[in-house]
């Protein structure tokens, strides 16, 4: 189990990468909006997962991130990375959360052999810290693959904080 590094010590929330068991196949996680369980005073989180060919993995990606009560999908590369997966989920989940946007597309390994930039999408890496077993913090790199309309807002987003300027 690895932790990410959160908002501050007192932030416990997507801290843990979840227990989610990934088979070895290509196909999308598909995390559903949470929904509060009374028994347990908190939000429940489900997710499914669902085979897809690699060949059109990003397409039903987008096509299962607009239906309604989708969170985040997360494309999974079964002979990747299976940690990548799980921590693509959580980072969905708090962009998600954050944005207050829903249907993001997320992929935690490299996007070989993907057509991120298919009618007007783009990649867009976010960098976190995980911590690894041995006390050390390991720069991971999680990939949203952004709507046009999605990635407008986020350009402008940074231009208004005052992100986008470089050295």
């Amino acid at each position: 189990m690895s932790l990410i590094e959160g908002d501050g010590p007192d932030d416990s929330r997507y801290r843990w990468l979840p227990e989610v068991v990934l088979p070895d196949t290509d196909g999308l996680l598909v995390c559903a909006e949470p929904v509060w369980d009374g028994q347990a005073g908190r939000p429940k989180m489900e997710a499914d997962f669902w085979p897809v060919a690699a060949g059109v993995l990003l397409e039903a990606a987008f096509g299962a991130a607009g239906r309604p009560g989708v969170m985040a999908v997360v494309v999974h590369r079964g002979s990747r990375d299976l940690v990548a997966s799980r921590l693509a989920m959580v980072v969905g989940l708090r962009l998600a959360v954050r944005s207050a946007r829903r249907g993001l597309v997320l992929c935690g390994g490299p996007l070989n052999g993907l057509d991120a930039t298919f009618q007007g999408r783009r990649p867009v890496a976010h960098e976190v810290l995980v911590w690894e077993s041995g006390d050390v913090w390991v720069p991971r790199r999680v990939w949203e693959v952004m709507a046009p309309d999605r990635y407008e807002q986020w350009v402008s987003r940074r231009q208004i904080l005052g992100l986008d300027r470089r050295p």
